[in-house]
Order: structure tokens, then sequence, then C-alpha cells
């Protein structure tokens, strides 16, 4: 009895392992789970669309897509302290982020340009 038991809550806990790793990956190519949506939330300085632009969506993009790899994308611009992205199903990404507070305005090709803490230039409008 405790030994078919033990069993069945191993096998029990062999599927809910597999369904989380299965599940994503099964649910991906639906076109139900496509990004429709993705709100932002914490910009001050860069407009919402040139967050959405740094994530680098493909067009057939995937709410269960890796999300670190989007995250790594938005903080490769520069000025960001922090990058969160999230899933909202069924097609909707919620990125939060930190922005770099402009500190300075020094000349630039174009005007004045904002700058970091560490004197580098920020892509601010």
């Amino acid at each position: 009895m405790i030994r078919a038991r033990r069993i069945v809550l191993g096998a029990f806990a062999l599927a809910a392992v597999l369904a989380y790793w299965w599940v994503p990956r099964a649910l991906r190519p639906m076109a139900f789970f496509g990004v429709r949506r993705v709100d932002v939330m914490g910009a001050h300085y860069l407009a919402p669309d040139a967050v959405v632009q740094a994530m680098e969506l493909r067009p057939a993009a995937s709410v269960f897509d890796d999300l670190g790899v989007v995250e790594d994308r938005l903080m490769r611009t520069g000025s960001l302290l922090e990058a969160r992205v999230r899933r909202r199903l069924p097609a909707t990404l919620a990125v939060s982020i930190v922005e770099k507070e402009p500190v300075a305005l020094a000349a630039g090709p174009l005007g004045l340009t904002p700058l970091s803490r560490d004197a580098r230039a920020l892509p601010y409008d």
C-alpha cells in the first residue's frame, strides 16, 4: 500500500515536471498566444514605442518565448537600470523598467544630450 502510494506520487511529480517543460513548448506555435499587446510601465524618459522597438520581437512572437532574451535586449539600450518582462495570458507582455536618471546635459551633435551619472550619453529625446 505504501509502496503503491509512493509510485503514484512519484508519477505525479514526474508528470508535473514534464508539464512545466513541455506545455509552453507545445503552446508556443499557437496563434492564440501570439503577442498582440505590450504594456510598458516605468517609462518616463523613453517613449513606450522605443521600449517595444528595443525588445526586437519577431513578427510571430509568442508569450511563451524566452523572456530572459527579451530582457537582455532591453538592457543593451544602455538607458535602463532594470528590465523585467512578464506574461499576461493569452497575448500580452507586461514590461516594467527602471530608467537611468539624467543628471547633466552636454553639447552633442544634435544639440544638448542628457548624461547619466557615469557620464554616458542617454538615448532620451
